[in-house]
């Protein structure tokens, strides 16, 4: 079941949505024509000192206590970087690989664009509430066998409904710089792609696999956004 949820925190959480290839613009930042600190560095520094303290402590207020445990998977972190590993059958390994730096945002009210100014104004009422919908996106999905010297490759994202399919390919692990050949899945007959998706269900990518690593995925990035504004804060406070 799609959900749809009003992001008053304003690090990048990861919800629930359909997959949309629209990516948000990025943001633009007037700065001043001149600067309003020459005289006076330190009231600057010390406006920003606080205006971090703020947001880390109204994010530090939302912060789950620790990242949730994947049952019957191991986690690896690198960095913004998340490795899902185990074992599945006729000796394969599983690996799904991403980054919380990495996702889509979406807004979930595109189509104000075709509305008129009244309602506009209305769903906007809520200030300081950001109708955003984000989820993993550069997501890969490895299965790689002993006895086989390419491994299978699909690229795509996901969401609590599942993965979404983009790419096929076979990378050969003696010629990782060889680009390979891919096949779009949405090119394939569609008794071919529930075969597969079958496939790969019976190797633990289930939606409830995806469900939980969204959710990993919403505390892991969190996290992370904490940790930045305490090192942001401590670089402006250093003397």
């Amino acid at each position: 079941m799609l959900r749809s949820i009003n992001r008053i925190s304003r690090s990048i959480i990861f919800q629930s949505t359909t997959i949309s290839k629209c990516l948000t613009a990025p943001a633009i930042l007037r700065l001043p024509s001149r600067s309003l600190c020459i005289s006076k560095p330190v009231q600057c520094d010390s406006k920003l000192v606080k205006e971090l303290a703020n947001e880390i402590n109204f994010e530090s207020s939302n912060e789950s206590p620790e990242v949730p445990v994947v049952k019957g998977w191991t986690i690896e972190y690198e960095g913004p970087q998340v490795i899902v590993r185990r074992s599945g059958p006729n000796n394969t390994t599983i690996e799904i690989t991403f980054s919380v730096s990495s996702s889509i945002e979406t807004p979930t009210n595109m189509e104000d664009d075709y509305e008129d100014k009244d309602s506009q104004e209305s769903e906007q009422s809520n200030e300081g509430e950001e109708n955003i919908e984000s989820y993993p996106s550069g997501v890969t999905i490895t299965l790689l066998k002993n006895t086989q010297e390419s491994h299978l490759t699909i690229d795509g994202a996901f969401d609590v409904d599942g993965f979404h399919f983009q790419t096929i390919f076979f990378q050969s692990q003696s010629e990782e710089d060889v680009e390979p050949y891919e096949v779009i899945f949405d090119m394939l007959p569609t008794e071919l792609q529930e075969a597969f998706a079958e496939y790969l269900s019976s190797m633990g990518l289930t939606e409830k696999l995806f469900s939980e690593l969204q959710q990993l995925a919403t505390v892991y990035e969190h996290k992370l956004y904490v940790n930045f504004l305490k090192s942001f804060k401590s670089y402006v406070e250093a003397k």
